[in-house]
C-alpha cells in the first residue's frame, strides 16, 4: 500500500552559443614601382567577417525532488486455510431397550413383558426394525447387551445367570439380523439394575438391556 503524491519538480535548461564565421581573402591592390614595391605587391591576406554563424546548443533536465514524501507500508494478511465444508453433520445417538426374564431362566421363552404383557421377541424385532429404518443398516455402529439378575440367590450363580441371559439376546440378534456383536459388547453384572431396590426378586432386575448405537447424518446447513 503506497500513500502520498507522485508530483515532482523538474528543471529544464538550454544554452545556445553562436560563433561568427570569418572569410580570408587577398586584396587586388596594384603594385607601384618595380623593385621597391615587389614586396608590397605581394597580396596581403584580408579577414572579413561574414554574416554566417555556428550554433552550439546544450541543455538537460534534472529532478529536484518529490513535492510530497511517499510513505510505504507492507500489509500482510494471514488467512486461515480454507477447508471444504462437510456434506453432512453426524450425530452419535443410541436407543436402549429391555428384555425381561422369568426367575432362574436364561431364555425368554413365553415370558411376556411384565407390565404391558407383550411378546418380547416380537417387540425386540419391532425396535430393531425401527432403528434400521431410521438410521439405515450401514449407520448402525454397534450393539451392546448387558445382563442383570435379581437379589435372589448367591452372587456367583447370579453372575452365571446374567451371563447366560446376555449371550442369549446377543445370539438372537445375530440370528435375526446377521449383525456382529463383539464379545466385549456382551457384558453381565450378576446384580440388580437398581441397587436401591428393596425387593429380592424384582422383575425389573431380571433383565438384559440392549443398547443400539447409530449415527444420524443430516445435510450441512447453508445460508
Amino acid at each position: 500500500m503506497v500513500l502520498g503524491s507522485a508530483d515532482v519538480l523538474v528543471e529544464s535548461w538550454e544554452t545556445t552559443k553562436e560563433d561568427a564565421t570569418w572569410k580570408v581573402g587577398v586584396s587586388k591592390e596594384s603594385a607601384a614601382g618595380i623593385i621597391d614595391k615587389i614586396i608590397k605587391w605581394i597580396p596581403k591576406p584580408t579577414v572579413e567577417r561574414e554574416s554566417g554563424k555556428t550554433t552550439d546548443t546544450r541543455g538537460g533536465t534534472r529532478t529536484v525532488g518529490d513535492l510530497a514524501q511517499k510513505r510505504e507500508w507492507t500489509m500482510l494478511l494471514n488467512l486461515p486455510e480454507q477447508k471444504p465444508k462437510p456434506e453432512s453433520v453426524i450425530y452419535n445417538e443410541s436407543y436402549k431397550h429391555p428384555v425381561y426374564f422369568d426367575t432362574n431362566k436364561r431364555e425368554v421363552g413365553n415370558y411376556h413383558e411384565p407390565k404391558n404383557k407383550m411378546d418380547q421377541i416380537k417387540d425386540l424385532m419391532r425396535v430393531m426394525d425401527a432403528q434400521i429404518l431410521k438410521y439405515g443398516a450401514e449407520n448402525i455402529t454397534g450393539i451392546e447387551v448387558v445382563g442383570h439378575a435379581s437379589r435372589l440367590g448367591d452372587t456367583e450363580p447370579n453372575i452365571t445367570l446374567s451371563e447366560g441371559r446376555a449371550k442369549y439376546v446377543a445370539d438372537l440378534l445375530k440370528r435375526l439380523y446377521k449383525v456382529k456383536i463383539p464379545d466385549e459388547n456382551i457384558k453381565f453384572r450378576g446384580e440388580p439394575v437398581d441397587e436401591g431396590n428393596d425387593k429380592d426378586n424384582s422383575w425389573k432386575d431380571r433383565v438384559v438391556w440392549v443398547t443400539i448405537k447409530a449415527v444420524r447424518k443430516t445435510p450441512y446447513p447453508t445460508r
